[in-house]
């Protein structure tokens, strides 16, 4: 009897030992301590960035600032990052059409062509005026049209 539970007691130990270990090598202690002391906001932008990657939080500036709805996002990464829009729940609403948010945009000066328009891609050009930046911040910008 006293064998068996000897067993019992070391096979016990030994699982809680692994699952101690198992748990400390994936960072489940880290992750739940982050969890509780950052804000849902700082997670959001430390994962989507500011003004790279998706711009989370250039993206949710714009969205305080106009109180519109829903933007028309162009990202000029989009090849490496997806639209951010998902992420505020608004995909089905109709697009605000007085206003464009820009990510990523590098080199701002050369995208624009003799006749002030900005050229976005092949079939894109927009009527650019400094005057229309309502919000920038290094690579992001939104304009009203």
């Amino acid at each position: 009897m006293l064998k068996y539970l000897c067993k019992k007691i070391n096979r016990n130990i030994l699982f809680a030992l692994l699952i101690i270990i198992f748990t400390h090598l994936t960072g489940l202690y880290y992750n739940i301590y982050v969890i509780f002391i950052r804000g849902y906001e700082e997670r959001m932008i430390r994962a989507y960035g500011d003004c790279e990657r998706e711009s989370y939080g250039f993206v949710k500036k714009a969205y305080n600032l106009t109180q519109s709805q829903n933007l028309k996002i162009i990202n000029f990464e989009r090849h490496l990052w997806p639209n951010v829009n998902g992420l505020f729940n608004i995909v089905k609403k109709p697009v605000d059409e007085n206003y464009l948010v820009l990510l990523n945009l590098k080199n701002l000066d050369e995208k624009i062509d003799k006749n002030n328009d900005l050229i976005i891609d092949k079939n894109l050009k927009l009527n650019f005026d400094n005057k229309n930046i309502i919000l920038k911040d290094t690579n992001c910008y939104l304009i009203k049209k």
